[in-house]
């Protein structure tokens, strides 16, 4: 163990000083909306491995702290590329004719894999989901895909939305306070975050979202102007597939955890994410290889908050594969 901690330190001085590669000049400066998530990884291995610079493209991430902010600064063309949840704002905002344009994977729920999680305080009497009918479950906001994936457990356990309050607190880091603090009693929450605070020693994981729920967690999309720039935007994919090939590859399903590559995916992450190697290792969520997106579940998710009225009627297309189709032609 301390040789990897040896190892990992090592990395992430590499990391620190810059890997000295000569790269080519990014002619071309986009912007991406991200919030610092493991399920980000691939656009962080992207960064720092330099496939985007190779496509002659310079990428600025934009941080935000929930989901909807990065939807509504996508399609208003504020940034140029969306990288998080599915949430009813974004099917609801796409019916009002402000859609964006969903083209890639970014993180799905996969058993054994699941990039989320639900907990409570380590000291509560909630050992599983059934036991919080009645209890408070805290969130980003309403129509969140936290609110989906709760409402969907609970579907599984025969409950309804009606059995728990839902308090929408605007920002992950509201969530976890309010959680800590015993203000909520549960929450759903993205890893690293779940396992860094159940080693904190506050929290404790009772389920993971993948182990009873599959499905497309979130997305990469494009803003309506980014999507006109067909050229920017299929460069833009061959990079991201690539970023997905190298964590699928060296990270996700690494057999030597103790290999150069697996270590420096996971200093990279863990750069990004600030958090430590070890959650790292234990969250890692589940990516396509090819960063492909399971558009089957999409129907599935606008049916369910349209069940529950959280998104109304008439929504327009919003999945469009080409990009991801052209870019993965040229890679072959």
């Amino acid at each position: 163990m301390k040789k990897i901690i040896f190892l990992l330190c090592a990395v992430l001085l590499l990391l620190t000083a810059g890997c000295g590669t000569t790269q080519k000049e990014p002619k071309e400066t986009l912007s991406v909306g991200l919030l610092p998530l493991t399920s980000s990884a691939p656009l962080f291995i992207g960064l720092e491995k330099g496939f985007f610079k190779e496509e002659g493209l310079d990428v600025e991430p934009v941080w935000f702290g929930a989901a909807q902010p990065i939807t509504v600064a996508a399609a208003s063309n504020t940034i140029d590329v969306g990288a998080t949840g599915l949430t009813a704002s974004l099917y609801n905002m796409a019916a009002a004719g402000r859609p964006v344009i969903i083209t890639a994977d970014k993180g799905r729920e996969v058993p054994g894999y699941s990039s989320s999680v639900l907990i409570v305080r380590s000291d509560s009497p909630f050992y599983r989901l059934s036991d919080l009918k009645g209890r408070s479950f805290a969130m980003t906001t309403a129509g969140s895909s936290f609110e989906y994936m709760m409402g969907r457990m609970m579907n599984r356990e025969g409950m309804t939305p009606e059995d728990i309050r839902f308090l929408p607190l605007r920002s992950l880091g509201s969530v976890m306070a309010a959680v800590k603090t015993g203000k909520a009693d549960s929450a759903v929450v993205n890893e690293p975050n779940g396992t860094k605070a159940q080693r904190a020693g506050w929290a404790r994981i009772i389920a993971s979202v993948g182990d009873s729920l599959p499905y497309q967690t979130s997305a990469v999309f494009y803003s309506p102007a980014f999507a006109q720039d067909h050229d920017r935007a299929v460069r833009f994919m061959k990079a991201y597939i690539r970023s997905c090939r190298w964590y699928y590859d060296h990270v996700l399903t690494a057999a030597d955890r103790k290999s150069p590559d697996y270590l420096e995916g996971i200093a990279i992450i863990a750069r990004y994410t600030k958090a430590p190697p070890a959650d790292i290792m234990n969250g890692l969520p589940w990516i396509d290889r090819d960063g492909r997106l399971m558009e089957e579940d999409i129907p599935s998710q606008i049916q369910w908050y349209q069940k529950e009225h959280l998104v109304t009627d008439n929504i327009p297309q919003i999945v469009n594969m080409s990009y991801w189709q052209e870019a993965e032609r040229d890679l072959l």
